[in-house]
C-alpha cells in the first residue's frame, strides 16, 4: 500500500569449488596438444580458455580437450575453470605450453637390409624423440624413444 513491492530473498546455496589439478599435457606437436587434468571435487563441466588463440574458449565435461591449430615456438597459456550448471569459479588453474617445432633434415645415413641409421637436425627445446618405423612388407611397427643428443 506505500508503494514499495517486496519479494522474497532467494537462497542460493552452493558448494565452494576449487580450480581442477595438475594440469599436464601427454601429446604435443608443433600444431596440436592435448591437455588433461585432475578433476575438481563437485564440478560437473570445465571452462578452457586460451587468450593466445582469441576469444578461444571450450566447455566441457571431460577432464581433457584437444586443441590444433597452434603455431611452434609460441608459447600458450590454458586457463581451467571448474563448474557447475553453468556458473563457474573465478580463479582457474593455469599452464602454459610450447608446441614443439618439427624434426628437419631427417635424413639416412646407412642402410642395409637389417639395418638403417638416421640422423636429423636437433630441436634446441627438445629432451627426446619418439622413433616409429614402419615395415612395408610384414606391416610391422617398431617405436623406440631416444634421448635428445641424436649424436
Amino acid at each position: 500500500a506505500d508503494g514499495y513491492f517486496c519479494q522474497e530473498p532467494w537462497m542460493v546455496r552452493g558448494i565452494p569449488l576449487s580450480p581442477p589439478d595438475q594440469i599436464s599435457f601427454p601429446s604435443l606437436s608443433s600444431r596440436f596438444v592435448d591437455v588433461i587434468w585432475e578433476p575438481s571435487a563437485a564440478a560437473t563441466e570445465y571452462r578452457v580458455v586460451c587468450a593466445q588463440l582469441g576469444d578461444w574458449t571450450q566447455t566441457t565435461d571431460a577432464c581433457s580437450i584437444s586443441v590444433h591449430g597452434l603455431d611452434c615456438g609460441t608459447d600458450f597459456t590454458f586457463r581451467i575453470f571448474a563448474g557447475v550448471s553453468g556458473v563457474f569459479e573465478s580463479v582457474g588453474r593455469s599452464a602454459v605450453i610450447r608446441p614443439l617445432e618439427t624434426v628437419r633434415n631427417l635424413h639416412t645415413v646407412r642402410a642395409s637390409d637389417s639395418f638403417v641409421s638416421i640422423a636429423w637436425d636437433p630441436v634446441v627445446t627438445a629432451t627426446e624423440y619418439r622413433i616409429r618405423v614402419h615395415h612395408s612388407e610384414t606391416a610391422e611397427e617398431i617405436e623406440t624413444v631416444v634421448s635428445s643428443t641424436c649424436a
